[in-house]
């Protein structure tokens, strides 16, 4: 559902068509190519709306913003957000800098299928470290679920600065480090002792990194993880039945009172976190596989 620039106009100096919005997704259709986005633009007076608790947008592209241009009818103040998701959007760590600074009590911050655009300067481009450095720096402190599959999977960042995670949902690469630092006996990013569950998601068929994640619960260095779910996907010359194949990896993981979990799919798309999107026109993409 893509909400057309004069339902959010200001209304007035107090008011505006929206101001009792709680929950809002704004999304366009796509036209099957994978930088067929829609302009954002002067909605991004969605970021300003104080009352606003809950924001998913599918299929932006969204640019710098310009708080300045609603400050007369809007001053700037901090907002209610709680819960923030882009889903196949074109957006720079600069902009989400921009967008990070208004949510006063951010819980669930989501960012899937972000696409590397080459227009943007190569210091601006989303990756994980980026997001990890902006959410440190915004005035949210209780984050809470962190969702990021975006382009540039490795990274040179912990996450052990977001210490009320609870949920990370993020690619094993993420997590083992560079290469290179493997090769050094590198033991993993560090992460939140907070963590209570970790999804990793393999489209790339990097493999789980049991040794690693043994070792941090053996060490004590994860003590509130209870649950680990690891997706993978399988081609159709693969065997869709895997579940034999990870017995040893649960027994070892549940003497540690970890639950590991294996998903297995086809196809990305069919993820079930997607039927929680409302247009259709839409699937989840992951980066990798946009191009």
């Amino acid at each position: 559902m893509f909400v057309p620039k004069k339902s959010i106009d200001v209304e007035c100096h107090t008011q505006y068509i929206g101001h009792r919005l709680r929950s809002l997704y704004l999304g366009a259709e796509r036209k099957h190519c994978h930088q067929d986005w829609w302009v954002l633009g002067p909605n991004e007076i969605v970021f300003y709306m104080e009352k606003l608790q809950k924001l998913h947008i599918q299929g932006a592209k969204i640019g710098r913003l310009h708080p300045k241009t609603f400050s007369a009818r809007m001053p700037s103040k901090k907002t209610a957000l709680k819960e923030l998701t882009f889903l196949n959007c074109d957006i720079s760590s600069h902009t989400v800098r921009q967008i990070l600074a208004f949510p006063e009590a951010l819980t669930n911050f989501t960012i899937k299928g972000a696409s590397l655009t080459p227009t943007i300067a190569a210091e601006c481009r989303l990756s994980i470290r980026n997001c990890i450095l902006e959410l440190e720096r915004s005035t949210s402190t209780g984050l809470e679920y962190l969702d990021l599959d975006i382009w540039n999977a490795e990274t040179s960042s912990d996450f052990d600065c977001l210490d009320k995670l609870k949920h990370l949902t993020i690619s094993p690469q993420a997590i083992q480090g560079y290469a290179m630092e493997r090769d050094l006996r590198f033991t993993g990013r560090s992460l939140p002792v907070s963590l209570e569950t970790l999804m990793l998601k393999d489209f790339n068929k990097e493999g789980l990194p049991v040794e690693l994640l043994l070792t941090k619960v053996r060490d004590g260095l994860l003590p509130s993880l209870r649950t680990i779910t690891y997706g993978t996907f399988y081609d159709e010359e693969d065997n869709e039945d895997g579940e034999n194949d990870w017995k040893n990896e649960v027994k070892a993981f549940h003497k540690l009172g970890v639950e590991l979990s294996i998903a297995r799919y086809q196809d990305p798309s069919a993820m079930p976190e997607n039927e929680n999107w409302p247009c259709k026109c839409w699937i989840y993409q992951h980066a990798a596989s946009a191009w």
